[in-house]
């Protein structure tokens, strides 16, 4: 009776094993590849400048800021059947300077239709600022501030380009004021690295259905347990006969 339920067990466990969905988590960060700032009032001007710019000059002309991302190293990894899926997704952009805007206000990201475009303008993209994914609050300060995305962004929309485009504006009130933020030039510039790129983190799985599966460690432990188990049951086995 113990026998049987040894061999039970260990296949059960076998059949576990190869039944098991090969998976795997990663996570992984993206700096911005381009950004630019577009103005209302100027809409032929493109600000490729230090500071990207968020806000109202006055009651009427907005600053948008635009990030570009390429997540090619990403979706490389992906075989043809696989399943990604996002677990969650950060937006991070450095805060360095903000004008007459003492109160808190909102900063709202879009998700940009376009993500084509080499120099952008008014004219030109503001069309293509598609809808409100999420926002955060905004405070004066030189700082870090993050967007979480996670469940407002999926893989959908950058599988056939491998590309994102986000777009920051601020929402306020009492007249005109803006926040900026650090862009490609003004780190390169002060810093001569990209310490304050504006970036992704992603921390994603990858549910393979191609041609070489990664195990998860759930089913290498249940592989482990099985050749265990089945080595263990032949050893006694083994050593009965030789008695």
């Amino acid at each position: 009776m113990k026998k049987r339920f040894l061999v039970g067990l260990s296949m059960c466990l076998f059949i576990s094993m190869v039944m098991a969905t090969f998976s795997y988590a990663n996570i992984m960060e993206f700096k911005v590849n381009t950004d630019v700032s577009i103005y209302q009032a100027s809409p032929n001007f493109t600000s490729n400048g230090w500071y990207l710019y968020t806000g109202n000059w006055d009651n009427s002309s907005e600053y948008f800021s635009l990030f570009k991302f390429d997540l090619t190293d990403l979706t490389n990894q992906l075989n043809p059947g696989d399943v990604l899926t996002i677990n969650s997704l950060t937006f991070y952009s450095y805060q360095n300077y903000n004008y007459r805007t003492a109160e808190t206000v909102k900063g709202n990201l879009y998700l940009g239709t376009d993500d084509s475009w080499t120099t952008a303008t008014w004219n030109n993209y503001h069309s293509h600022v598609g809808s409100l994914i999420t926002w955060t609050s905004l405070t004066p300060g030189n700082k870090w501030v993050t967007w979480d995305l996670t469940g407002n962004l999926s893989p959908t929309e950058f599988l056939s380009d491998n590309l994102i485009t986000l777009v920051l504006d601020t929402d306020r009130t009492g007249g005109a004021g803006w926040y900026d933020f650090a862009s490609i030039e003004w780190s390169n510039y002060f810093y001569n690295n990209d310490s304050y790129y504006s970036y992704l983190h992603i921390d994603y799985t990858i549910q393979q259905g191609g041609s070489t599966p990664v195990p998860e460690p759930s089913t290498i432990f249940l592989m482990g347990t099985g050749l265990i188990g089945i080595f263990g049951y032949r050893r006694k086995r083994v050593g009965k006969k030789n008695l």
